[in-house]
């Protein structure tokens, strides 16, 4: 019963810091220039965009310190494994109470299968209206978002109803529109931590 309580608590507590959503389908996603703490590559959102096999890139803010972050790795690798090469992956740390060095050990021990970086001075973030940790963009050929919101509506994978992420994109890849409902739906998680 405590443990229910103590969850509870934290749910409450998380939905809390996600009140506001901004409403971004339709907009272009705003310029991700970082590197790849993992590969030490240069990560370009506009480069990525223009190959050839991609299709749709998704860019999420995530955080090495949030439970609801931490509880989606798992399911957050196993799709992005699952569209590699054709809608590759972007996590980007905006917290500012966090470091790219716990950032690049946290995704080696966990063994991440996408690009991770760190949105500086939480630039990305900031112009494109993030507030919560993890949030999902899938964004076009043309770089404008076509899906915003959470990876699927529960933390907890016994409870999953909809698989959102997953769903936009196999809409995507088949050239169909992702159902009006399911476009932009309130994320849910850790509030991201702006600098001051």
């Amino acid at each position: 019963m405590k443990k229910l309580a103590a969850v509870l608590v934290l749910a409450v507590a998380v939905s809390a810091q996600a009140a506001k959503m901004t409403h971004v389908v339709g907009q272009e996603f705003p310029a991700v220039d970082t590197v790849d703490l993992l590969s030490g590559a240069k990560v370009n959102l506009k480069d990525t965009l223009a190959k050839k096999e991609v299709q749709g890139v998704v860019v999420f803010f995530t955080s090495y310190t949030c439970p609801v972050a931490l509880a989606y790795e798992e399911r957050i690798n196993e799709l992005a494994e699952k569209h590699k090469g054709k809608v590759p992956f972007i996590a980007l740390n905006a917290n500012a109470n966090e470091n790219g060095d716990q950032q690049t050990t946290h995704a080696k021990e966990k063994g991440l299968k996408f690009a991770v970086g760190i949105d500086k001075g939480s630039d990305a973030a900031k112009k494109i209206g993030a507030s919560a940790t993890p949030e999902f963009y899938l964004i076009g050929k043309d770089g404008k978002v076509v899906y915003h919101g959470p990876l699927d509506d529960s933390q907890d994978p016994q409870h999953i109803d909809k698989k959102l992420l997953a769903s936009a994109i196999e809409n995507h890849l088949a050239g169909k529109e992702i159902p009006a409902d399911d476009r932009e739906v309130q994320a849910f998680g850790c509030g991201i931590k702006f600098p001051k």
